[in-house]
């Protein structure tokens, strides 16, 4: 994955200890270090590299074990060192230490060092501030970077100088070079802390030096003995006054006077040229015709790729640069042809001029756009990807392997997503394929092939599907405003129930026989034997929500807003004032998309996460085992009952059923099934014929669980 990276330091000091380092890793993999150490700190610049080092050595060992382990065991390593050093700590550096592996990102910090992930104009903070501890790093951050992504990390807080707002519009602007600079500036006037800023744009596309994100690479000396090389040191030159932020300068550059510097080889100065001597004078006609010969297809080629350079931008003239090393490589030799018939010199500068084409037109053909190469980039990364998964479930590393497939689904959807050709496509469609082959063996995933269960489309005009119920063994498929039954291929066309509201969602009510809805207004609607009747609460008004749930006579309504689930008690004929279930709104709500009640209420939220409360109270819960692809969006729903073993996840986007296995504290991933339809809106779940049935915009499909 390609980064762009400007690092840069703001109110620098001549007391400054500071370090930026990188290393490659092997393909895909990079890791990143930024430090300040208090100016009293002893012999920063080796603590800087032994920390550096210890991380880089333990995820540099193997490539066949799990990436977050291998960091992980660096960072223990990290601890050993800072500990040992400790002594000369005046008080805790500020560091981050980031490691990329392909699109995943796994960072790390001390001090009151900060990350911060800037996604389409949104600020998210993804580090954590750790509790007091004899460590230097205690947690450690895991996730998915996507291109067009922007990393920041800091060596202090950001965000108590500029606001999310500020760095939403800083960052909104098209030219990251140019959104770096005014965020350096900005960040320079607000604040006169010393703050060293990495600023990491993900496939984003930069004027910057094309060694990326530092000058500065890690070293290892022929005795063993880890260097590494300072993007600044600690004692430099004083700078000017007052000067608002300054680059880190490149490191190979030497080290000042006051730094170390018996590890640094200053690279070798260039051999002085000799100028060729001129040739001698020959003063001919055939000479002249040379002269005039190699001039012309000089001038031929380069008015080629002036226009090629014009109408192919990014070209950089590479036609000009053919003709002219053509034109100027034979001028001379056409000079030295002596006595020739015009007619050779004619043949010969023909032949010439059609080599200046040809090998203009391969350089118009073997031309490749920024964005040709971020495509190819990603089908290697999931090409790549699957290789190793294949290889680790071989080698029963089922949990690495499925990672690994999570890698290879992203990096092609990428390029589906994509305005990419055809050819491009054709490559991302076929280990999309492989993918899912893969998922089968590795994720125990299977195929349906859901057959139609009822058309009702050929009774309900315009039929807009939002979800389905059943029934005593009837599905009911209700829109915004009615309802209507089916029962196999009868359909029965029902009444209007909500004609000046409009339907969010709904359940069923088995003990009584009926159906409830829950509309905008917002308010509760019973349909029974036909007949829908609008219920009425102690409240002035009912709340609003996005799910409901029943459980004995009580029914609970899902309000992400206010972060809360409202208890209604069925009474003779109304319902009770809401109480609110969430005790001291103690669970986090406000992303909830689903809810199912089995005596315990489990919500489902758009990232993928699941919460279980038990009498108003939030217990240890939460999915195990999950599969490469995550389970994302706000189509996400759950299903699960008193009387079932699982917990069914329909996820839409993905055209696909999950089943867990429900225990006291974890919900254990059992398969996935893929089902091969679009716009699935809602789905109900048959125990006893173990079966799935699906509904669409106005038909619903069946397959067999």
């Amino acid at each position: 994955m390609t980064l762009s990276v400007h690092t840069f330091e703001t109110n620098p000091t001549a007391a400054d200890q500071v370090f930026a380092f990188s290393e490659e890793l092997g393909e895909g993999r990079k890791m990143f270090f930024i430090a300040r150490f208090h100016p009293d700190t002893h012999a920063a610049s080796q603590i800087a590299d032994e920390i550096f080092g210890a991380v880089y050595e333990a995820c540099n060992r193997s490539q066949m074990s799990e990436m977050y382990d291998q960091f992980e065991d660096g960072l223990k390593g990290a601890n050993a060192v800072a500990q040992k050093h400790k002594p000369h700590f005046p008080m805790v550096p500020e560091m981050v230490v980031a490691l990329f592996d392909f699109n995943q990102l796994y960072l790390t910090q001390s001090g009151e060092a900060e990350s911060y992930l800037i996604r389409n104009g949104n600020i998210s903070q993804i580090s954590e501030a750790a509790e007091p501890s004899q460590d230097l790093f205690v947690n450690i951050l895991s996730g998915q970077v996507s291109i067009g992504d922007i990393v920041l990390l800091s060596t202090h807080r950001l965000l108590r100088s500029l606001t999310t707002q500020q760095l939403s519009d800083i960052f909104l602007r098209q030219s990251f070079d140019e959104a770096v600079k005014i965020f350096r500036h900005d960040l320079s006037l607000a604040s006169e802390v010393p703050t060293i800023v990495s600023a990491i744009g993900v496939g984003v596309q930069t004027q910057a030096q094309k060694s990326g994100w530092f000058a500065a690479p890690w070293k290892k000396k022929d005795t063993g003995v880890s260097q590494l090389v300072p993007a600044t040191s600690s004692n430099t030159a004083p700078p000017a006054a007052n000067p608002p932020s300054a680059d880190l300068p490149p490191a190979m550059a030497p080290p000042s006077p006051a730094t170390s510097t018996s590890d640094y080889q200053s690279p070798p100065a260039p051999a002085p040229r000799t100028a060729a001597p001129a040739p001698a004078a020959r003063p001919s006609a055939v000479n002249a015709l040379g002269q005039r010969a190699g001039a012309t297809l000089g001038a031929v080629g380069g008015a080629a790729g002036s226009v090629a350079g014009r109408a192919l931008s990014g070209a950089k003239g590479a036609l000009s640069k053919v003709g002219g090393t053509v034109g100027g490589a034979v001028g001379p030799q056409l000079a030295q042809v002596k006595k020739a018939p015009k007619e050779l010199l004619y043949g010969i500068g023909g032949i010439l001029l059609t080599l200046v084409v040809v090998l203009a037109g391969r350089a118009v053909l073997n031309y490749e756009s920024e964005d040709e190469k971020v495509l190819k980039e990603q089908i290697s990364i999931a090409q790549e990807a699957v290789n190793a998964a294949k290889k680790q479930q071989q080698m029963g590393e089922q949990a690495e392997a499925s990672l690994r497939l999570g890698q290879a689904q992203e990096a092609v959807q990428k390029v589906l997503s994509s305005r990419a050709n055809e050819d491009y496509r054709t490559q991302a469609q076929t280990i999309l394929t492989q993918i899912q082959e893969q998922q089968q063996i590795v994720e125990n995933a299977e195929k349906a092939e859901p057959i139609i269960s009822s058309d009702l489309g050929l009774k309900v005009n315009d039929l807009d599907a939002l979800g389905m119920l059943e029934l005593n063994n009837s599905l009911y498929v209700y829109d915004t405003s009615s309802v209507h039954k089916t029962i196999r291929d009868i359909v029965e066309k029902g009444p209007t129930i909500a004609p000046n509201e409009t339907i969010v969602t709904g359940l069923t009510d088995v003990k009584n026989d009926k159906l409830i809805f829950l509309t905008d207004s917002p308010r509760l609607i019973e349909y029974k034997n036909g007949v829908n009747t609008p219920m009425q609460t102690s409240d002035e008004t009912w709340r609003n929500g996005v799910d409901i749930g029943l459980y004995g006579s009580f029914v609970y309504v899902l309000d992400p807003v206010e972060n809360q689930i409202w208890k209604y008690r069925r009474q003779r004929d109304n319902y009770s004032s809401a109480s609110a279930y969430n005790l001291e709104s103690a669970a986090d709500l406000s992303r909830a998309v689903s809810l199912a009640i089995d005596g315990s209420i489990y919500v489902l939220s758009d990232d993928g996460s699941i919460t279980k409360l038990y009498q108003g109270n939030e217990v240890p819960f939460e999915f195990k085992d999950l599969p490469s692809t995550p389970m994302e969006g706000r189509n996400l729903q759950m299903y699960t009952d008193y009387n079932v073993n699982f917990i069914y996840v329909l996820d839409p986007d993905n055209s696909r059923l999950l089943v867990f296995t429900k225990g006291e504290k974890f919900a254990t991933y059992k398969k996935q099934i893929f089902y091969n339809l679009d716009d699935v809106r809602d789905f109900v779940i048959d125990t006893d014929a173990q079966k799935a049935f699906v509904t669409t915009k106005d038909k619903i499909y069946e397959f067999p669980l």
